[in-house]
């Protein structure tokens, strides 16, 4: 069967498993997780548990799945470990989407459960037993992906996640198989799985794609899937001998977590930029595009804040991060002095800045619920449009800038007013501002969106200014 063929080819190309293995397959009891659970156990002969995770969202329907999963492992005579978590709550606490929120979850407790069963095992045996976790993602699953990064804008490394073996050592037996050889591997063995009614749900970005993007390529070339196949693999090829090239780099220019810039100046850009953010990483630093710009662009005796917590300072050559004192970080100010004055005149549309990106609209009141409907989930600031005066723009504070706080009806400083909040990079945090006055504070720090109430409408106003942003990462 192609599904048999092709998970073995997985499993031995990559590595994934040893003969005599214990894998913990997570189980949702969709078509893609009860084919993979019955092919470890019914072919492959591996020794398997099963895990399943109740999300607590579609209320009887969870319900359902985890008494059908628990029937399913019953016939089979599989171990099963079951969990319940509140993935709603979880979401709104860490302010996450849902998907995630499910992702980071599942993984979580999958981790806890090897750590169980390795417990249980140990006692029976003088070697520390290796149990793997699988999980069921397919072929389908890695394009999607793929699409979805390149939408939302991502570099190599992104275009090649869903790896077949996570960093973490999750494997995916699965990954070179389409969803339509699944379903006919599950039809000709006669295994019966039940279906996500989330799955249909087009609010999902990735149900988007699975729907509608996949279905339209394959009109367009119906071995689009499999040609994506081998152009996932030949990234991998290429991603794999970058890692080797940074990893060489990065021992030559970087010595007791000081950066050579002039070594560094000597490598492709390429490996130059893949150094700097492992670099970044090593020190604890978040990485992102406009950092690592920054980063390459200083010159002697420069220095930049980062995450309000340190600095990076060029000294010669070197590049070096110093942490701030106690004092220093809880003073709310950053230290970020530093960095250059920035300033950037809005016109209609889409407007990208370093800072992220404003799309401004001009509109009548009456079009501002469908605008607020299609931009739900950005910051929104709306505002009289005849109170404007001039230009607008996105810029770094200024002495003296003053700020309204529609919510609290109270007008103060912004340097006051960060002050209180201990809000931290104030000089990396865009004002929205006319010729005359500020007008909103561009960041998505919940004391100032609770202080600023960006979606309300001016009363009055017959024609409304709207500006939509979207932070850089």
């Amino acid at each position: 069967m192609e599904l048999s063929k092709r998970a073995k080819w997985a499993i031995e190309y990559y590595n994934m498993l040893e003969k005599s293995g214990c894998v913990l397959v997570g189980l949702s009891g969709g078509a893609d997780s009860v084919a993979l659970l019955y092919f470890l156990k019914f072919e492959l002969r591996a020794n398997v548990y099963a895990f399943h995770l109740n999300h607590l969202l579609r209320k009887s329907e969870s319900e359902n799945d985890a008494e059908f999963v628990g029937h399913l492992c019953e016939k089979w005579d599989i171990p099963l470990y079951y969990k319940e978590a509140d993935t709603a709550g979880f979401s709104k606490e860490n302010k996450l989407g849902i998907e995630e929120s499910g992702r980071i979850l599942r993984y979580r407790y999958m981790g806890e459960t090897v750590r169980r069963i390795e417990a249980v095992l140990q006692t029976k045996k003088t070697e520390k037993p290796q149990i793997k976790i699988a999980t069921a993602h397919t072929l389908n699953d890695r394009v999607e992906t793929f699409l979805l990064n390149c939408a939302r804008g991502t570099s190599m490394t992104g275009l090649v996640s869903l790896k077949p073996i996570r960093n973490d050592g999750v494997i995916r037996p699965l990954i070179s198989c389409t969803r339509k050889i699944v379903e006919e591997y599950c039809k000709t063995n006669k295994l019966k799985y039940i279906e996500d009614s989330s799955n249909l749900d087009r609010k999902y970005r990735r149900n988007r794609i699975r729907h509608g993007v996949l279905p339209q390529m394959e009109t367009i070339n119906p071995a689009f899937l499999e040609n994506m196949q081998k152009l996932l693999l030949s990234l991998e090829y290429d991603e794999k001998y970058l890692d080797h090239s940074v990893t060489l780099a990065y021992t030559e220019c970087v010595c007791n977590k000081s950066l050579d810039i002039s070594a560094l100046s000597e490598k492709s850009e390429s490996v130059r930029r893949r150094v700097l953010i492992k670099w970044v990483k090593e020190i604890k630093v978040s990485p992102c595009a406009r950092l690592v710009s920054e980063v390459l662009n200083l010159k002697n005796g420069q220095r930049i804040s980062v995450s309000g917590n340190g600095y990076i300072l060029r000294t010669g050559d070197w590049v070096q991060y110093t942490a701030f004192s106690p004092d220093e970080a809880g003073s709310g100010t950053g230290c970020d002095l530093e960095t250059p004055y920035f300033e950037y005149t809005l016109t209609a549309g889409v407007n990208d800045t370093p800072y992220g990106r404003f799309t401004m609209i001009t509109a009548p009141a009456t079009n501002l619920p469908e605008i607020k409907k299609v931009y739900k989930n950005f910051l929104i600031y709306i505002f009289d449009y005849d109170t404007i005066k001039g230009n607008v723009c996105a810029r770094q504070r200024r002495e003296g800038d003053r700020i309204t706080l529609n919510r609290r009806n109270v007008t103060k400083t912004l340097k006051k007013y960060f002050n209180e909040n201990k809000t931290k990079n104030r000089n990396r945090i865009p004002i929205i501002a006319d010729d005359e006055k500020v007008l909103a504070i561009a960041a998505n720090i919940e004391n100032i969106t609770n202080d600023i109430n960006t979606k309300a409408a001016p009363v009055s106003a017959e024609n409304v200014l709207v500006i939509i942003f979207e932070p850089s990462e």
